[in-house]
């Protein structure tokens, strides 16, 4: 996955999915606003809303955490 998928709208599932953490790590973790978020990642606020909801199960269910992600661990993406 590329950073131009990431910020694309491509909905692929991974990308939806990396797109959803990103969103939960911008607002909840760094406090960003939705409005800044969304134009980050080339989305709307409603997907960045649901992103927030889906960010926490989705990075439990990989075990990693948002330090873990800032700290740069890297996990192959297929």
């Amino acid at each position: 996955m590329t950073a131009a998928e990431l910020c694309g709208g491509s909905r692929r599932r991974i990308v939806a999915q990396a797109r959803a953490v990103a969103s939960h790590v911008g607002m909840a973790e760094l406090g960003l606003p939705i409005a800044h978020v969304a134009r980050a990642l080339g989305v709307s606020p409603a997907v960045v809303r649901t992103g927030l909801e889906r960010g926490p199960d989705l990075l439990r269910a990989q075990a990693l955490s948002a330090a873990a992600l800032a700290a740069g661990k890297k996990r192959k993406v297929s």
